[in-house]
C-alpha cells in the first residue's frame, strides 16, 4: 500500500514540479517544440501551437500563482466546501458547467474541422437526398449514421446544425453529470463525491468538449446511462430495463462502433452479479440491441453484402495503426481506396494489407504496442484543442495557451494519482459491480488502442475511470481516512 496523499502534500509537490517545468521550458523545451511545428504542412497546427508554445511561459506562471494562492488558502476552502451541503454542491456545479458552455458557444463559435466537419456534411447530404451517400454519391457507411442523422434531423427543423448539437451536447453533458452523481453516490462517501463532482467539472476537456461536432458526449451519456439502469434492474423491473439497455447499447453503437462491446460487459456483468434470471436477462438485453441494430444492418448488407453493424472504417483505422510505417498513432501515410462503392470490401482488403504487414514484420509490430498506448495519453487536451484550434472570433493566444497548460496539467495530475489510487485498489480488491463495469470497460478500450491506433480522442471517455481510482483510492480527506 501507498500511503494518501492530502491536499496540501499535493499542491507543495505541484508547485515545486511547476518550477522545474517552467525553467526546463524556457531553456530547452520551447525552442524545440517551436521549430518543430514551424516545419509542419498543416496551416492550422503551425499557428495554433506557435501561439501556445510562444506563450506557455506565461500559462506555467500564471497556474503557479493560482496554486499557490489555492494550496496557501487550502484550509479555507476545504472548510466551505465541507460545509456545503452535496445537494446544494451539485447544483452550483451543473449550473457553472451549463453556463461556461453555453458562453463558449458565442464567445470561441468553434469553426468544425476534420471529423466534424465530416458529420456536417453527411448529415446536411442526409436531409437533403433522403439517402446516406458518399461525397461520390455512392451509398456509405464510413462513418457511423449516429451523429450524421442527428445533423439532418435539425437540418429538416430548419435549424442551424452545428450550434443545434453544441446545445444537445450541453444538454446531454448535464444528463451526464447527473448520472454520475448517481452512480457515484453509491462508491464515495460525502466528501469524496463532492471533490470527485468538482474536479470532474472543472477539467477543462468538460468544460470544452461540446463545443465540436463529435461522438463523445452522446457516448459518454449513453455509456453512464446503461450502467446506472444495470445498477437500478434488481430494483425495479429488471425485464424492460434490460431491453432499454439493449436499446440504449444499440442506439450507441449507431454513434461510435466501439460500443458494441457493451453487449460483452453487460453479459459478463450479468453472469457475474445479477441475482435474477440471468439467461433471460441477457436475452433481453439483446433482443433490445437487435430491434435497434438491425434496420441499419439490413441497409448495409443491401448495398455491401457483408455484416456491417455500425460503419465500414473498421480496416481503415486497423491500416492505420499496423501498416509497415505506422508508429502507432493517427497517420494517413497508408493507401485506401475511399472510390471504392463497395466500403466492406475496401475495408476487408485494408485488413489483409494490415496483417500481411504485422507478419512480415512482427518485432516492429510488438514495439508499436507501448508506442500505441503513449499516443494515446501523451496529452490530455482534445476536446481543447477541438474548439480552439480554428475559431470564428479572434481567441487570444495567452488565452488559449493557459486553457491548453491546464488542461493538460490537470490531466496529469489525475493520471498519476489514479496510478497510485489503483495500486492501492488492487491490495483492496474491491469488486462491487460498478468497479468491474470500470475496469473491464477500462481494459477493453485498452485492447482496442492495442489493436487498431493509439489517440488522445480514446482516453477521454475513460477519464471518470482515472478520476474515481484517485478520489477513492488516492486522496486523503478526512484524518481517519
Amino acid at each position: 500500500m501507498i500511503n494518501r496523499l492530502n491536499f496540501k502534500q499535493i499542491f507543495f509537490s505541484l508547485l515545486i514540479l511547476s518550477v522545474c517545468f517552467l525553467f526546463i521550458y524556457h531553456f530547452y523545451l520551447k525552442e524545440l517544440l517551436l521549430n518543430y511545428f514551424r516545419r509542419s504542412p498543416d496551416y492550422l497546427d503551425k499557428n495554433y501551437y506557435s501561439g501556445i508554445f510562444n506563450n506557455l511561459e506565461y500559462s506555467i506562471s500564471f497556474s503557479l500563482i493560482i496554486l499557490f494562492f489555492v494550496g496557501f488558502y487550502s484550509d479555507k476552502i476545504l472548510l466551505r466546501i465541507k460545509g456545503l451541503s452535496l445537494n446544494k454542491l451539485f447544483f452550483y456545479l451543473i449550473s457553472f458547467q451549463c453556463l461556461i458552455q453555453i458562453l463558449n458557444i458565442f464567445l470561441i463559435d468553434t469553426i468544425q474541422h476534420s471529423d466534424a466537419s465530416f458529420y456536417l456534411i453527411y448529415g446536411k447530404k442526409l436531409a437533403e437526398t433522403g439517402n446516406y451517400l458518399s461525397p461520390q454519391g455512392y451509398p456509405t457507411a464510413f462513418w457511423p449514421i449516429g451523429v450524421p442523422a442527428m445533423i439532418a434531423f435539425f437540418v429538416k427543423l430548419g435549424l442551424e446544425p452545428a450550434i443545434s448539437f453544441q446545445i444537445l451536447n450541453i444538454i446531454l453533458s448535464a444528463l451526464t453529470l447527473l448520472v454520475l452523481y448517481k452512480i457515484f453516490s453509491r462508491l464515495l462517501s460525502k466528501e469524496q463525491l463532492k471533490y470527485f463532482l468538482i474536479i470532474y467539472v472543472l477539467y477543462p476537456n468538460n468544460l470544452f468538449s461540446t463545443q465540436s461536432v463529435l461522438t463523445e458526449i452522446p457516448f459518454i451519456f449513453l455509456v453512464c446511462l446503461s450502467l446506472l439502469l444495470f445498477i437500478k434492474a434488481e430494483e425495479i423491473n429488471y425485464k424492460v430495463l434490460m431491453l432499454i439497455i439493449g436499446v440504449i447499447i444499440g442506439i450507441a453503437t449507431l454513434i461510435r462502433a466501439n460500443s458494441i462491446l457493451f453487449v460483452l460487459i453487460f453479459a459478463i456483468l450479468i453472469l457475474k452479479y445479477f441475482n435474477k434470471e440471468k439467461i433471460k436477462s441477457l436475452c433481453l438485453l439483446l433482443v433490445g440491441f437487435v430491434i435497434v441494430i438491425t434496420p441499419w444492418t439490413v441497409r448495409n448488407y443491401t448495398h455491401f453484402k457483408s455484416l456491417v453493424l455500425s460503419s465500414t472504417n473498421l480496416g481503415y483505422i486497423f491500416l492505420m495503426g499496423n501498416h509497415k510505417n505506422s508508429l502507432g498513432n493517427v497517420n494517413f501515410d497508408f493507401t485506401y481506396d475511399f472510390n471504392n462503392k463497395n466500403e466492406a470490401d475496401e475495408s476487408t482488403e485494408a485488413i489483409k494489407k494490415a496483417i500481411l504487414d504485422l507478419k512480415s514484420e512482427p518485432f516492429e509490430a510488438l514495439i508499436r504496442i507501448p508506442k500505441k498506448i503513449f499516443w494515446s495519453y501523451w496529452r490530455g487536451d482534445h476536446a481543447v484543442t477541438w474548439a480552439l484550434k480554428e475559431t470564428k472570433s479572434d481567441t487570444n493566444d495567452k488565452v488559449k495557451s493557459f486553457v491548453f497548460y491546464l488542461c493538460n496539467f490537470y490531466f496529469y495530475t489525475v493520471l498519476v494519482l489514479s496510478i497510485i489510487g489503483f495500486y492501492n485498489y488492487w491490495n483492496r480488491k474491491d469488486y462491487r459491480l460498478e468497479v468491474s463495469f470500470m475496469i473491464l470497460f477500462y481494459l477493453l478500450n485498452l485492447l482496442l488502442i492495442i489493436i487498431f491506433v493509439g489517440n488522445e480522442r480514446y482516453i477521454y471517455p475513460v477519464f471518470v475511470v482515472h478520476l474515481f481510482f484517485m478520489i477513492k483510492y488516492s486522496l486523503k480527506l478526512v484524518d481517519n481516512d
